[in-house]
């Protein structure tokens, strides 16, 4: 496991109430709207290629990222899994890995 992750913006929410979680699991955490990291509104290619560049994962409650984020002429490949169920937004938080 790498050691950065890169919170997606519509799971920010989740990612403040998880944050000893994803402390555990990573020493860094990015987030999407916070500078220099991708804005608020960037495409999952975007971020896809944020990723890639630095070498991080991504939590997001986007189930339909990693489509966009394979259109990315770099990103040969993704690994999803299940992270974490959002309680309060009833969703699940998935975990996508750039190969």
């Amino acid at each position: 496991m790498t050691h950065k992750v890169l919170i997606d913006y519509n799971a920010r929410g989740w990612a403040d109430e998880k944050s000893t979680k994803i402390q555990n699991d990573y020493e860094i955490i990015l987030r999407v709207g916070e500078p220099p990291n991708p804005p608020m509104g960037s495409s999952d290619e975007v971020i896809a290629t944020f990723c890639e560049e630095n070498n991080c994962d991504l939590l997001t409650n986007d189930k339909k990222a990693y489509a966009e984020m394979l259109k990315n002429k770099r990103v040969k490949a993704v690994q999803i899994s299940k992270y974490e169920w959002d309680e309060t937004g009833k969703q699940q938080v998935y975990l996508i890995k750039i190969l």
